[in-house]
């Protein structure tokens, strides 16, 4: 085993003192959100910097920063340095000559990175071409290099003619990595790479990062994924930021085994693997933030930090046989459902039901049809063969009283959030007063500065947390969770799967889609592959989740 030392080259990358300053609005008045502050950060060549903390804190906005992409009218202070060159103040012309070829970012929200009306292939052709690997963006030559390239991440060619719409959101991010490694740039930015994948797909992405580095590169690794953080060995060091600062950093050994800060061990308890205790309190506003406020400011303003959320389901009462389960038909059923996408046939004879008051987890490798599955259960979208009902009745795939039985959480909220809506109005959307909003935006986590924002200007995480806010105010018989916490940080995420077992202890039916098996295992009352389900949909071994345990 290669043994790899500290700082020793140069920085590739950069920063010192950055401040960040977006302008933002509050209701009427202008306030600037606080998205870093006198951060320094060094990126060494052949060395992978994880950078964790909980959604919102900055890590986006530093990434942002490194690429020279952050929105206009921000204000910044302090030094960039990108491979030797001072960006300080650079022009959008000078950062348009490095990106591709000296620093490229893999984005968070991938899926929401492509052209929607051009297929993947022509798009990574042209950043091929872009950042000089091909001499044209067209003919032969070009399509074997993005053949190649998506062979990289484990994609097939086919995966050339699909367009971003037909990618699950683990090919979507796979492609993102491609594109971004397709350049060899000294400086990679990766901003969740690994969000949607499975647990083999995540270790092949962190190897190519890996590689990567191991080749010269200075990698910047952005996570909520701590446990393939400290499994894997990926990363050389660790860098912890809360509310626009960094506080902790140091070897990734050192920080997961003997955290100096209270928030570090406190995020670390988070995960499942460690009991899934979410933090007391809330992340800070980062509006107007009071340059004082710190994490032990955050700890003394609640009452009670006592924890619940290492419990599982049936610690919460949820017996996972909600009143009605015994009446014939009173379930969420998809039978004999399939699914195709021009040629390529996705699952056939899939079966499924979810039960009034459990949690059904569901996990398979990317691409297994998951999300497809998901989406026919809410009447999304209309199987090829098969049927869905509720309480025996055909789900609708209109709009209507049938479709309210359901309530999806999305994959990548990007995708299900309208961008001209702010938060506040999404949550209220499915008919909520502004009080019944108001208290699901809280349980959810979602602070009030936040309400009046526009998608554009949250992270994924909070996102994903005003998504699950508007399934609260929904009310729905049965919840589906397409992959709700992926991109969440493990703090926020123990305490959406508290929400989950809350809602299960009140009658609700859960199918919990995830690739974290830790959290499948404390939250769900039975866990099934979407391959046993195919088996179950042609007879081989009975109705997937008909009897949780």
């Amino acid at each position: 085993m290669t043994v790899r030392t500290g700082l020793q080259a140069p920085a590739a990358a950069t920063v010192r003192g950055l401040t960040v300053r977006i302008p933002a609005r509050v209701g009427r008045r202008r306030a600037w959100v606080h998205a870093a502050t006198d951060v320094d950060l060094d990126l060494a060549p052949g060395t992978v910097t994880a950078l964790v903390g909980e959604s919102g804190c900055g890590k986006s906005i530093l990434a942002s920063a490194l690429c020279g992409m952050l929105p206009d009218g921000t204000r910044t202070a302090g030094t960039t340095t990108i491979d030797g060159r001072t960006m300080t103040g650079a022009k959008e012309k000078d950062w348009r000559r490095l990106r591709g070829r000296t620093v490229a970012l893999a984005t968070q929200s991938a899926a929401a990175s492509f052209t929607p009306v051009r297929a993947i292939g022509p798009q990574l052709a042209e950043a091929l071409h872009a950042v000089g690997v091909t001499g044209s963006a067209r003919g032969a030559p070009a399509r074997a290099a993005v053949a190649d390239l998506l062979a990289r991440v484990h994609l097939g060619p086919d995966t050339a003619r699909l367009y971003p719409h037909e990618l699950s959101g683990g090919m979507a991010q796979r492609v993102a990595v491609a594109a971004a490694l397709a350049g060899a740039p000294p400086v990679l930015v990766a901003d969740e790479p690994t969000a949607g994948l499975d647990p083999g797909l995540a270790a092949h992405v962190l190897g190519l990062l890996r590689e990567a580095a191991d080749g010269g590169a200075a990698v910047l690794l952005i996570t909520h994924d701590l446990q393939s953080v400290e499994s894997t060995g990926v990363a050389d060091h660790c860098a912890v930021m809360y509310a626009g600062r960094i506080v902790e950093r140091g070897t990734t050994g050192s920080v997961f085994s003997a955290p100096a800060h209270a928030y570090t061990a406190a995020l670390l308890a988070a995960l499942p693997s460690r009991g899934l205790h979410p933090i007391p309190g809330a992340p800070p506003e980062l509006t107007d933030l009071d340059p004082q406020h710190d994490f032990a400011a955050r700890l003394r303003a609640v009452p009670h930090t006592g924890s619940a959320a290492g419990h599982t389901t049936r610690d919460r009462q949820c017996t996972g046989r909600g009143a009605g389960d015994d009446a014939p038909g009173a379930a969420l059923r998809g039978v004999d459902l399939t699914c195709r996408y021009g040629a390529t046939a996705v699952f056939s004879g899939a079966s499924v039901t979810v039960a009034p008051g459990s949690v059904l987890g569901l996990t398979g490798v990317s691409g297994s049809g998951k999300s497809s599955l998901a989406r026919m259960l809410c009447g999304l979208q209309i199987p090829l063969a098969g049927s869905v009902t509720v309480d025996g009745r055909a789900v609708s795939t209109r709009r209507g009283r049938m479709r309210g039985d359901t309530a999806l959480l999305h994959q990548s909220p990007r995708a299900a959030a309208d961008p001209r809506m702010t938060l506040r109005a999404l949550i209220a959307e499915p008919g909520a007063s502004a009080e019944e909003a108001a208290g699901a935006a809280a349980r959810a986590g979602i602070t009030p500065d936040l309400l009046d924002r526009f998608p554009g200007q949250v992270s994924d995480g909070q996102l994903q947390r005003a998504c699950l806010a508007r399934a609260l105010v929904a009310r729905p018989r049965f919840l589906i969770c397409d992959e709700a916490t992926a991109m969440l940080d493990a703090a926020t995420a123990a305490a959406v799967a508290a929400i989950i077992t809350e809602l299960a202890a009140d009658g609700v039916g859960v199918l919990m889609i995830s690739h974290d098996h830790g959290l499948l295992r404390a939250v769900a009352h039975r866990t099934v592959d979407m391959r046993d389900i195919r088996r179950a949909g042609t007879g081989g071994s009975g109705d997937a989740g008909a009897n949780p345990a």
